[in-house]
């Protein structure tokens, strides 16, 4: 029997809501334009001597599985929207047992509380897991446009939010800065049962490459190659 899914929006898209004033110059970036790219998908999971061991990225149905979309650093609407779900309670804990969560990406970005965010999915991930859970957590154009050093949506107030573990931005999340490897054990597309987990979507050709999608990117934020596909 397929698992219900119940999806939970934090945030309506990535540009809506949002001030429709046309955006500073964006700053050169290294990950390509993938709707328009025709370079071919790579046959083997990752780059050309990345050492990082493939991660799971296709997981069995649960009995209940939840999405949650961009959350864009707002802490509150994150911990509402796990509160929904029925994973965390009143101290952030995980409560949701055999619950399997899906947060498809976009963490930052918009808002102030993109580290204590990525601090409390990266720990409920394990909390998660060790109830026989799971909090599976995906990569969005978001964190790899920071990774590229692409601010322009970065608020005010979330510019220095790594600077106590890094110099700056940039090296906290470029690639091999210390959140950028944090997020390199993290995929691109994900498969729950029959269901198909990516931020925007999953091209055609890629139907097939998904172990080399998230190999790429996950080898370049840990700063082994030049670029995702």
């Amino acid at each position: 029997m397929r698992a219900a899914v119940w999806a939970i929006v934090a945030a309506f898209g990535c540009d809506r809501g949002h001030s429709r004033e046309k955006p500073a110059a964006p700053v050169p970036t290294a990950v390509p334009d993938r709707a328009t790219s025709t370079a071919p998908a790579s046959s083997t999971p990752g780059a050309a001597g990345c050492t990082l061991a493939p991660i799971l990225a296709r997981h069995p149905a649960p009995k209940r599985l939840v999405a949650i979309g961009d959350v864009h650093g707002d802490l509150a609407a994150t911990r509402s929207a796990l509160r929904a779900a029925g994973a965390i309670d009143a101290q952030d804990r995980w409560i949701g047992g055999e619950l399997v969560v899906v947060q498809v990406g976009d963490v930052l970005d918009r808002g102030d509380d993109e580290q204590a965010i990525l601090d409390l999915l990266f720990r409920l991930e394990d909390e998660a897991k060790a109830a026989g859970g799971a909090l599976i957590m995906l990569l969005g154009n978001h964190e790899l446009m920071n990774a590229a050093g692409d601010f322009r949506y970065v608020t005010p107030g979330a510019m220095t939010d790594f600077d106590e573990v890094a110099k700056d931005r940039l090296a906290a999340l470029g690639p091999g800065g210390v959140y950028a490897k944090k997020l390199a054990a993290h995929n691109v597309v994900a498969i729950v049962g029959d269901t198909v987990f990516s931020h925007a979507g999953v091209l055609g050709d890629w139907a097939t490459q998904i172990e080399a999608v998230n190999g790429s990117s996950r080898c370049w934020l840990d700063g082994q190659s030049g670029g995702p596909q």
